[in-house]
């Protein structure tokens, strides 16, 4: 979810949040950019109900959010836990999904807190 985005939508995002769980149980993560613009990444291991527990987290979604990423997975490489669960934190304003392995060709998609290096492309 992208704009200003309202506590209706917000409720809207945890519900898909627990629907995507058909794609994995081992791990939730979020990415949720305030109104700075500024990437926060909350993840968790297991359902997003453990995510929805965090002091952090509800820190961060009850605050103002021009953006909202969710993500559900089960683990395919290495250990279930927090270090590998995603989304990654590659730098201090970058968030990064992977949508598969970057040897099987994925969709990785990027978010900066300057916004000038959002993309999406395939490797």
């Amino acid at each position: 979810m992208v704009g200003k985005i309202t506590k209706n939508e917000k409720k809207m995002f945890r519900t898909l949040l627990i629907m995507d769980t058909v794609r994995g149980e081992h791990s939730t993560g979020v990415v949720i950019v305030n109104d700075k613009g500024v990437p926060s990444i909350f993840k968790q291991v297991g359902n997003p109900y453990e995510l929805f527990d965090s002091m952090k987290y509800n820190s961060g979604i009850n605050g103002v959010c021009s953006a909202l990423i969710g993500h559900n997975r089960y683990a395919t490489k290495g250990a279930v836990n927090k270090v590998n669960a995603h989304p990654f934190n590659t730098v201090t304003s970058l968030a990064l999904i992977m949508a598969r392995l970057p040897s099987n060709g994925c969709c990785l998609t990027v978010l900066s807190s300057m916004w000038t290096a959002r993309t999406s492309y395939t490797h």
